[in-house]
């Protein structure tokens, strides 16, 4: 409900930051919304992208607080590890389709 108040308010921006700080609590339902919104026509390809992007990326890094907050070493090191490297992998490949894939 908030994403679609604020993309008739602000625009896309303004969904990019809902995604952003609900990510944060729950990246699936952010997902899940925006996603909607696109197959409803409400949002480009593009910020939906990003929106579910920018939601799995605030929702890694809820991850790797609560983590980190664990105290136990070895066991936080290796998870947020592959945290790190899961997320880097993500922007990477969203980034090499915006660099090789021509625009439409």
């Amino acid at each position: 409900l908030v994403s679609k108040v604020a993309a008739a308010q602000v625009g896309q921006g303004g969904v990019l930051a809902v995604a952003a700080l609900t990510g944060l609590v729950d990246g699936h339902d952010t997902t899940a919304l925006t996603a909607g919104m696109h197959a409803e026509g409400q949002l480009a390809t593009s910020a939906a992208t990003l929106a579910i992007l920018l939601a799995l990326t605030t929702n890694t890094v809820t991850k790797m607080a609560l983590v980190a907050s664990a105290r136990l070493p070895k066991f936080s090191r290796h998870v947020l590890v592959s945290l790190a490297a899961s997320l880097a992998a993500t922007w990477l490949g969203w980034l090499a389709t915006k660099c090789l894939v021509p625009p439409s």
